[in-house]
């Protein structure tokens, strides 16, 4: 026991001299900073992957969210730093959250209802806008034309035209009144212009009440600019007029002092 001792204080000392030799060689030398592996979250919803960061030990996140055509919206396009390297933990990891495409595709809403219409366009992104078509030889009620044409690209959470054909109720059935009474005959209904045959490359302007109002502030401001115009030309033609008949006055003025004789003393 006694010649333990010596050599458990020999061990001591040579680990205190160590210490202080380490220390004294490089005195500014500051302790290792701690190192975690990112994970990848690629593809992970937002809140999934704010959630294996946190379990992975790295607090600090940053997000921005930008348009993709390749990642659905809602998921992690892009991360920094990379899967697999292992930045200091206090580094903020930077993720990407898709928005989705900014352009989508217009689906063919033609010969469908229009409740089903109006049900499809949101699964697109897009939302429905009404107007009225006269099909006699298409079903009431079904989608005759739209516009913007199937197949274009169009921002998202743009608006689509649906024609939708109104034609006009059926005839009633008979009634019970005594022959020789013939009940008033009700006025038809107004029609609906259809829409043209081939798809337009422009909304129709007919029967849309924006266009109507411009077309009347465009005629009104014709006549108004055809009025200021005659009223400007009846003053040109007033003022002329004056100018002509005091210059005659002038004249004759000057022909009066030219044909007197002027008297002597």
């Amino acid at each position: 026991g006694s010649g333990v001792l010596p050599w458990l204080g020999l061990a001591v000392v040579l680990a205190l001299v160590g210490i202080l030799f380490f220390a004294l060689r490089n005195p500014n030398a500051e302790p290792p900073v701690a190192v975690t592996p990112v994970p990848s979250v690629l593809g992970q919803s937002e809140p999934q992957a704010l959630l294996i960061l946190q379990q992975a030990g790295l607090q600090g996140v940053v997000l921005q969210r930008l348009n993709s055509d390749t990642v659905p919206g809602g998921q992690v396009a892009e991360q920094d730093p990379a899967a697999g390297s292992e930045p200091p933990a206090d580094q903020a990891v930077k993720l990407t959250i898709s928005l989705g495409p900014r352009y989508v595709t217009v689906p063919d809403v033609k010969g469908l209802s229009e409740a089903e219409a109006k049900k499809l366009l949101p699964k697109y992104g897009l939302y429905a806008s009404l107007a009225s078509a006269h099909e006699p030889s298409q079903p009431n009620g079904v989608v005759t034309a739209q516009f913007p044409s199937p197949g274009q690209k169009v921002d998202k959470g743009g608006r689509v035209t649906l024609y939708v054909n109104r034609l006009p109720d059926e005839a009633p059935p008979a009634s019970d009144e005594p022959p020789g009474e013939t009940p008033p005959a009700e006025a038809p209904p107004e029609e609906t212009p259809a829409p043209p045959a081939e798809q337009p490359s422009e909304p129709p302007a007919e029967g849309n009440p924006v266009d109507r109002v411009i077309d009347s502030a465009v005629e009104a401001a014709k006549e108004q600019a055809a009025e200021e115009i005659k009223a400007r030309a009846e003053r040109v033609k007033e003022q002329t007029r004056e100018r002509i008949k005091e210059e005659r006055e002038k004249l004759k003025e000057r022909a009066k002092e030219v044909l007197t004789p002027n008297k002597g003393p």
